[in-house]
């Protein structure tokens, strides 16, 4: 297994309105990750706040470099709707070999590029298992549920929708992001996702136009990009990473895992997000 050694990176983020805060926090620690093992990394900015990110950016005296690219400032719930059109609208700017989209509301804890093997992802792209619906199997599987008791009941829960399965799936059969029973296995997070230059492109390409099919018939899907992503991770052969990759300190039943990167607590960062004109992460 080829793992990923002396290669560009790209990180595609998103961030207006006031998590151009939470963007900084997590670009600060991105920042503070030593990555040997890459040749170069860059930052794609997508914001509303081009001069301030850039100035505050120069401040850090980073070895990272940062790209920014303005964009509207879009109202709830186009700016995540919108996340495929805005990243492919700008694709031809993204040239690095290796790319990752991350949710300005995520943080790296330790240097998780090295531990990837991009040659060996299927199709070229690695989805990561949502943190929230993680599930070690077998015997292991079992000590979890005991030791954490909410996950029977979580558990019983999506048992007892049958339809639905375990994950927040779009269950609408007119929406594009609408994924039948039977392929509802394995529910990833929207908050990041990577692949190889052009297969990755090549997804956004695809989630951008089942995108706009449902906003010309007026349907929202239940969680928006991310009923998308998990649509094509039903219909599509894609690596899939576990939750170290996208960890959530709240949840007891991921303490086993090491984790590379994490989503902020917001609740306890006491952030609130704008009512109407928040992008999100």
């Amino acid at each position: 297994m080829e793992k990923l050694r002396n290669y560009s990176v790209g990180i595609a983020m998103i961030a207006t309105n006031n998590y151009i805060e939470l963007w900084k926090k997590s670009a600060e620690s991105l920042n503070n990750i030593q990555f040997h093992q890459v040749q170069n990394i860059q930052i794609h900015l997508f914001t509303d706040q081009p001069e301030d990110a850039e100035i505050w950016w120069l401040e850090q005296n980073s070895r990272i470099k940062l790209k920014t690219y303005k964009i509207p400032n879009y109202v709830w719930p186009d700016a995540t709707l919108l996340r495929y059109e805005i990243i492919s609208n700008h694709a031809a700017s993204l040239t690095e070999e290796i790319l990752v989209y991350l949710d300005s509301d995520m943080l790296v804890l330790k240097e998780f590029i090295s531990t990837l093997t991009p040659y060996d992802w299927r199709s070229g792209i690695a989805l990561v298992m949502h943190p929230g619906f993680y599930r070690t199997k077998g015997l292991a599987g079992l000590r979890e549920r005991i030791q954490n008791p909410y996950l029977w009941i979580q558990d019983l829960k999506f048992i007892w929708r049958l339809k639905n399965g375990m994950g927040a799936w779009e269950t609408n059969p007119i929406s594009s992001a609408h994924v039948r029973r039977s392929k509802r296995i394995c529910y990833v997070h929207g908050a990041i996702w990577l692949g190889l230059n052009i297969e990755f492109k090549s997804m956004i390409k695809l989630l951008e136009k089942n995108s706009k099919k449902d906003k010309l018939i007026g349907i929202i899907p239940v969680w928006h990009d991310e009923s998308h992503l998990n649509w094509f991770n039903a219909t599509h052969d894609v690596t899939v990473l576990d939750s170290r990759y996208s960890w959530y300190s709240e949840y007891k039943h991921l303490q086993h895992l090491e984790p590379y990167v994490e989503s902020m607590n917001k609740e306890k960062m006491h952030f609130m997000r704008q009512s109407e004109s928040d992008t999100s992460d």
